[in-house]
């Protein structure tokens, strides 16, 4: 029998007699840390959900009889109506609330709306963990072998995921070689196929379609007007030499340092297998793909933000991007992007924008020249 002391302090969890999800984990529980992808998707589909650390409150988590981490129990005005214990997915926990009688479904709230206030929910998984459920690893064929490099998943339509990476990964095999993906989103075991979508080896931007054949959450793409400035806390995402993926804190270090196409350096230079992976915020907003290393200066260079949306504009999926935008956002972006097709594979290169011609490229360094005036020619070099 629950306290009236336990009732009384999830009280506010349920204070509308609309249903819950109470989240029992903790900060050590491995399984507990790989479900908060699904969980940050219940919170931005709407469903309300609070997390109890079991650590910090061990007498709720006794009195509710959660004998193991993560337990996840649904209320309705504090009464319990159901309980799944153990790493789980998303779709068996939206159908919790999805069976329950209409009049005891809690009410999704629209997933447009702006910042939540202090009574409503809050996801506890970490910007930098999120954004590696959203990284992939890329391992590219072509007729010389094959080559590794990192993806980040943006956006999802029905069964299909939109990965960014850089667009030197399909140089030799000009996007026609196999493409194979590992998923490091909670429970992918297996690779899936990619297909090039569109790549552009001037602003070394590219976009990969794959079938993830499970649910993923996507990064959130920072929108037009984000402001990006020397100083500014960040963290990058890279599968070092084809290894599982890793975070790595940094800061940016300048904006348009060299000539050419927009980008931003980083503190840390990468090394081989981190191209194509993203540059995000503290805040887990991607706002840069990892393009080349400079070792003298220990740097990593991105291409910038601006060259991220002009891809997606390219293929007609403004919407990527817009849709993190606030409303004052919104009103200075002018009139609605084209809507996005329903499925990636519609997507085309633009008439108007021909394919590079590869072989008339010089052959490339493998690294940034170590020594590089202020306003150099941008170089695209694989790291």
């Amino acid at each position: 029998m629950t306290s009236l002391t336990t009732l009384v302090a999830l009280a506010a969890l349920a204070s509308t007699g609309d249903a819950v999800l109470v989240q029992f984990a903790s900060e050590s529980c491995q399984p507990c840390r790989e479900m908060q992808p699904a969980v940050s998707r219940l919170i931005g589909d709407g469903y309300p959900v609070q997390r109890i650390d079991v650590d910090q409150h061990a007498e709720t988590a006794r009195q509710f009889g959660v004998r193991a981490v993560p337990t996840f129990v649904l209320l309705v005005g504090g009464r319990e109506v159901g309980r799944v214990e153990g790493a789980t997915s998303y779709d068996r926990l939206a159908g919790m609330f999805q069976a329950l009688q209409p009049s005891d479904r809690a009410t999704p709230a629209p997933p447009t709306q702006t910042a939540l206030q202090p009574t409503e929910f809050r996801s506890s998984a970490s910007p930098d963990q999120a954004a590696l459920a959203a990284s992939v690893r890329l391992k590219v064929e072509d007729a010389t072998g094959f080559g590794f490099g990192t993806g980040t998943i943006i956006d999802t339509h029905d069964d299909e995921a939109l990965v960014v990476t850089c667009g030197h990964l399909f140089r030799e095999s000009q996007g026609k070689g196999r493409i194979l993906v590992d998923l490091f989103a909670p429970g992918a075991t297996q690779p899936v196929e990619g297909q090039v979508i569109a790549y552009d080896l001037d602003r070394d931007i590219a976009l990969v379609s794959i079938r993830p054949g499970m649910a993923v959450t996507p990064a959130s793409v920072a929108p037009a007007g984000h402001a990006v400035r020397p100083r500014d806390r960040v963290f990058t995402v890279g599968c070092d030499k084809g290894a599982d993926a890793t975070v790595r804190q940094s800061e940016i270090t300048s904006v348009d340092k060299y000539q050419g196409k927009p980008n931003f350096t980083a503190a840390g230079a990468p090394i081989d297998g981190r191209s194509g992976g993203g540059l995000f915020t503290a805040e887990g907003l991607l706002i840069g793909i990892c393009n080349a290393a400079d070792p003298q200066d220990d740097e990593g260079l991105y291409a910038g933000l601006a060259s991220i949306h002009w891809q997606l504009d390219q293929i007609g999926a403004s919407a990527v991007y817009q849709r993190s935008a606030g409303p004052a956002q919104i009103a200075d972006a002018g009139p609605p992007p084209t809507a996005a097709p329903a499925s990636f594979n519609q997507y085309e290169q633009p008439s108007e924008q021909p394919r590079a011609d590869l072989t008339s490229l010089p052959q490339l360094p493998a690294q940034m020249p170590g020594q590089m005036p202020a306003q150099a020619t941008l170089p695209t070099a694989a790291t």
